[in-house]
Formats: C-alpha cells, sequence, structure tokens
C-alpha cells in the first residue's frame, strides 16, 4: 500500500518538543528505537555522481527496531514516487523479517555493497483523537516531527492529503523548517558523500 506522510525538522531539542507536544493535549501512547543501514551497489566514485534519490532507490535498508516488549529485525526495499519538484508523493514498502541483522550487514558488505546511512533514531507516538505525531531524535540530523495520513484520507488525491497533513502540523505553533518533504537517509547521504 502506498503511504503518504509528510517530516519536517523541528527548530528546539527534543525535550522541549515533547513539553509543547503535552501541552496540546496529546497522549504518550508508545517510545521505541530504530537502528537503520542503508546499503547500495554503488562504488565510492558513483555515489559522488548519484542523486540521493538515486542512491536511495538502489538501497536496501537494515533495520533493527526495538521496543519495550520486542526486538523486531528486518530488511526493507522502500520505492517512493516523486513529483517534478523532487518532493516524495507516496511510498510503497516491501520488507522482510530476518534472524541477524548483524550477519545480514556483513553478508550485504561481503556482496560488496557499500552502507552509506547508518544512524539511530528515538521515537515517541503522541495520540490525540485520530491524529498520531511520530517526534524523531535523529543521531547526527536532529529533531523531526512526522506525520501519516489519516484514515478521512483514503481515496483522496495526494496533493490534497500532504496539504492537509501539512496544515495539521502548522497547527501544532512549534518551531519548524519549511520543508515538509524531509529524508532523513537523504540528509545522512549528503553527510556521508561529504567524507568521500
Amino acid at each position: 500500500m502506498k503511504e503518504i506522510e509528510i517530516t519536517c525538522k523541528v527548530k528546539v531539542s527534543f525535550e522541549e518538543c515533547i513539553k509543547q507536544i503535552n501541552k496540546l493535549n496529546f497522549n504518550q501512547i508508545e517510545e521505541f528505537y530504530l537502528y537503520d543501514s542503508y546499503f547500495c551497489h554503488f562504488n565510492k566514485q558513483e555515489i559522488k555522481n548519484q542523486t540521493e534519490e538515486d542512491i536511495l532507490k538502489n538501497s536496501l535498508l537494515v533495520r533493527k527496531i526495538v521496543t519495550d516488549t520486542e526486538t523486531i529485525e528486518e530488511i526493507v526495499y522502500k520505492n517512493k514516487e516523486y513529483d517534478s519538484f523532487h518532493n516524495v508523493v507516496s511510498e510503497e514498502k516491501i520488507k522482510t523479517k530476518v534472524e541477524n541483522v548483524e550477519k545480514l550487514k556483513n553478508i550485504l558488505t561481503k556482496a560488496g555493497l557499500i552502507k552509506v546511512v547508518d544512524y539511530e533514531q528515538q521515537n515517541i507516538i503522541f495520540q490525540k483523537n485520530d491524529v498520531n505525531i511520530i517526534l524523531q531524535k535523529v543521531s547526527n540530523l536532529g529533531v523531526f516531527i512526522e506525520l501519516e495520513q489519516l484514515e478521512k484520507h483514503n481515496n483522496l488525491p495526494a496533493n490534497i492529503v500532504k496539504q492537509d497533513l501539512i496544515n495539521i502540523i502548522k497547527s501544532f505553533n512549534l518551531p519548524i523548517e519549511n520543508n515538509f518533504d524531509i529524508k532523513k537517509a537523504q540528509l545522512a547521504i549528503i553527510n556521508f558523500k561529504n567524507t568521500l
């Protein structure tokens, strides 16, 4: 299923964000951690010359999800659709569980794939009525807020859904950047390319 979501960077600390979200009468319903590594088949010279979109489209995500009650390890492929302005319009995820992400990372490296992204992400899900927001603290990248399409958005055009999600985020009056199509993996790839 294709999902529509928005993500924007927040201009205050993670802790300050939590306080402000709580003042809006959201309830914290879950906290979990992601440990993400992206692997691609391009060599280092090719990586320098590829766009971040192309690198991600040709990458596999090895993910470990840790909650209070379980640990899930999986491999994911994300097929993103972009508009003419390079904004993500929708995303299809294909994933399957694996037994051990560390062994999988070793296999991918031995098969010649290069790790281009490696980060940790603390996530807190807040809920109020039918709105779930995810506050994210990402190592070396900052604090983000994410909102996925709501049930009321089913069967609506993507541009209408996206604008409604933006309006919802803006209604929180949090100090945010005005880019609602931030992809944390793209930011991490930019950082990786700067080290080559």
